[in-house]
């Protein structure tokens, strides 16, 4: 069987058996569940180390294989295109969900002056004396300093 069939039988086995775990109550099955939780954390883990060489290692072997510089210029028009196109989009959709759904507008209004009134002696998580950063902090805070680090975080 090959691994990536494993893996996905694996997933869907941990699934099935937290679904019943979670529904039968069976404590032997949740104590079981919980002492195999750090075998899947460290799984995943392991897999998130492999992403990053494996992403720059593909773009290495990708851009070398391109041969001719002007086709490196049109593929990188290209993903910008489709990366603002995609980006767009996700935003259009993020608002017409929202202005359709209009989230928050189904509590009632003695629900809403309670949480209104819980959280009026909470300060406000934006104060006016903290520093707030200009256009040109902002873009210069998307370049990291250290990319090795930046990759691995």
């Amino acid at each position: 069987m090959q691994v990536h069939t494993r893996i996905l039988l694996g997933l869907g086995a941990g699934a099935v058996a937290g679904g019943v775990a979670n529904v039968s109550g069976w404590e032997w099955l949740q104590e079981l569940l919980v002492g195999l939780e750090p075998v899947g954390s460290a799984f995943i883990r392991l897999i998130t180390m492999i992403v990053v060489p494996l992403i720059v290692a593909s773009l290495l072997v990708g851009t070398a294989s391109l041969g001719d510089v002007r086709r490196l210029g049109r593929l990188g028009l290209k993903t910008l295109g489709y990366y603002s196109l995609t980006t767009c989009l996700a935003v259009g959709l993020g608002i017409l969900l929202a202005d359709l759904l209009r989230p928050g507008s189904g509590i009632d209004k003695a629900t809403r002056e309670a949480l209104i009134a819980q959280s009026a002696g909470q300060e406000s998580t934006l104060r006016l004396d903290e520093h707030v950063p200009t256009v040109r902090e902002v873009l210069l805070s998307i370049i990291p300093r250290n990319p090795v680090q930046a990759a691995a975080e």
